[in-house]
């Protein structure tokens, strides 16, 4: 579904050449992201991507839901009149929101379209959020007279919500640390952590991924977004956890006959493979199926010491030939003792 959308010619890039002045804008999509992941965290953010923000739900899945936010850090409420106003011949908040004939083959995949306010908007005009419908009849007309539409008015409007931000304004900073704090704690309960460096890393990914320009054949999601598994991936890296099956399998590859050279660099794959293997998009993902849907480790535990190492590498050389130069003999044989090290544990 991202890929369809990237072929269509965004509304607005001018977020990617003034990325200096979206600080907040960033930090909503890191929050928004850790706050949703809370309910279903096979989930991304893009930043500058056709919207300020897009939430996208179920990204394993091919069925895609898209939410769109254009994100306003201003300073007071905004009124109805901020939103539908035209100046200097310049496009309205609400033309800003609207979707063109373009985006018909993926309109079905888009559940939300959001105007996001820091400062929430005037009383008069709607709560914490409110959909289109749930606006006063007033409002609603007003609205409808100011659109303009290529794409179904019903179908789009049935998207259209107006929020006030759950990230305040002022302190957003402290906020986000607060709310990746959380989370920390929710995956690794009582663990010594670097929560500062965490943010940093996840700060500065999508700050830089902001700048960025996509041609239709770059990937959007490796481009400008983040998936909550990086984020998790991020804090195993800065999070004191011990790995079982890394431990066991660092204890199996120094009893093997690999020269100290090649033991070092087997090593070095391990601490990916421990990393990446749960990725499904992953090279060690694709490396783990391999292994699993073979008979190597059957092979392996009815082995002695001396054949051990020579049913590893005959595995290795029939793989290589199916990786090319994507992958080594070092980051398949870490896969295979990291998946060996696993099976002896769970056969026990």
């Amino acid at each position: 579904m991202l890929n369809k959308l990237n072929k269509i010619k965004q509304r607005e890039t001018s977020g990617s050449d003034t990325f200096k002045n979206y600080d907040y804008q960033y930090h909503w999509a890191i929050y928004t992201l850790l706050e949703n992941s809370r309910k279903n965290d096979d989930i991304a953010v893009l930043v500058e991507f056709h919207e300020d923000v897009i939430l996208v739900e179920n990204i394993s899945s091919e069925n895609n839901q898209l939410n769109f936010f254009q994100i306003k850090a201003n300073d007071k409420h905004l009124t109805l009149s901020d939103i539908i106003k035209r100046e200097n011949g310049n496009k309205s908040i609400l033309d800003k929101l609207t979707l063109g004939k373009e985006y018909l083959e993926i309109l079905d995949n888009i559940k939300s379209i959001k105007l996001v306010s820091a400062n929430g908007f005037s009383p008069k005009f709607c709560t914490d959020e409110s959909n289109f419908y749930q606006l006063c009849d007033k409002d609603k007309k007003k609205i409808e007279d100011n659109l303009l539409l290529e794409i179904d008015k019903y179908s789009f409007l049935s998207k259209l919500y107006f929020s006030k931000s759950k990230l305040p304004k002022t302190k957003f900073i402290q906020t986000v640390k607060g709310i990746l704090s959380e989370i920390i704690q929710e995956i690794h309960p009582d663990k010594r952590t670097n929560v500062n460096a965490i943010y940093l890393v996840l700060k500065d990914d999508l700050h830089d991924k902001g700048k960025k320009r996509l041609t239709d054949k770059d990937d959007p999601l490796q481009e400008k977004g983040i998936t909550f598994f990086t984020v998790k991936e991020v804090i195993k890296r800065y999070t004191d956890i011990e790995d079982d099956d890394l431990t066991s399998a660092l204890n199996i590859l120094n009893e093997t006959s690999y020269t100290i050279i090649e033991k070092q660099k087997i090593k070095t794959e391990l601490l990916k493979y421990s990393t990446h293997h749960l990725n499904s998009g992953s090279i060690q993902a694709q490396i783990k199926l391999d292994i699993l849907s073979s008979n190597i480790l059957d092979d392996l535990m009815c082995s002695d010491d001396k054949q051990l190492t020579k049913i590893i590498d005959n595995f290795c050389s029939n793989l290589n030939s199916k990786y090319g130069t994507i992958s080594t003999d070092q980051m398949i044989k870490s896969g295979v003792l990291y998946e060996l090290s696993r099976y002896i544990r769970e056969t026990a």
